[in-house]
């Protein structure tokens, strides 16, 4: 039982991993994915272009900083980008989570 608190000192340290440029790589992808299985790809937007989104710098206007992040949030957003139909993803039902992830006001 003495390694209880250890134990749980690390799951608190790796559960904390989850940043939100982690955040950010994983949406990109689950997003792109999500397209792909849905067959909202053509021939002039392809799964290629969609992860290249990635690699855009946005130079225009101020820089948005999100505020409050909520790691868990954002990982149950990202689950919940994966887990959703396309019906729902055209919709952004079941997509609530995400709204939580920063909570900027």
């Amino acid at each position: 039982m003495k390694r209880l608190p250890f134990l749980l000192a690390i799951a608190t340290i790796v559960g904390c991993g989850y940043d939100y440029d982690t955040f950010g790589d994983d949406m990109l992808q689950t997003s792109c994915d999500k397209m792909e299985e849905c067959e909202f790809f053509t021939d002039y937007f392809t799964y290629e272009d969609c992860l290249a989104l990635g690699d855009v710098e946005d130079t225009g206007g101020e820089e948005w900083v999100c505020e409050d992040y909520d790691s868990g949030a954002a990982k149950e957003c990202v689950d919940a980008w994966a887990a959703v139909s396309c019906d729902d993803f055209l919709t952004g039902t079941g997509l609530e989570i995400c709204d939580d992830v920063c909570s900027n006001d």
